[in-house]
């Protein structure tokens, strides 16, 4: 986990920073990756950790690796295309 996964954490550093009036609040979200398994799996294999991932994998083994992902993601096919399920914290405060 990160730190702002910590509402108390989340709150302090507002804080520290001078603003007040902090709210936190939960809310769950569906993170669309994609059209279908493949789709899902190229855009995983461009963004940010999954980029740093398959870059610290051999370059022969790439194709192997994103055929793996491919198939984890298959399972969350919706009618919408695959999507997982998330969590944010949706925070306001005052400065």
């Amino acid at each position: 986990m990160f730190a702002q996964s910590d509402p108390a954490v989340i709150d302090a550093t507002l804080r520290a920073a001078g603003f007040d009036g902090v709210e936190i609040a939960p809310a769950t979200i569906a993170c669309w990756l994609g059209a279908d398994a493949a789709d899902a799996a190229a855009h995983v294999g461009d963004s940010g950790i999954g980029r740093a991932m398959l870059d610290a994998i051999p370059a022969a083994d790439r194709a192997a690796a994103l055929h793996a992902v491919e198939a984890a993601l298959a399972g969350y096919r919706t009618a919408a295309g695959i999507e997982l399920g998330g969590a944010i914290w949706v925070t306001t405060a005052r400065s």
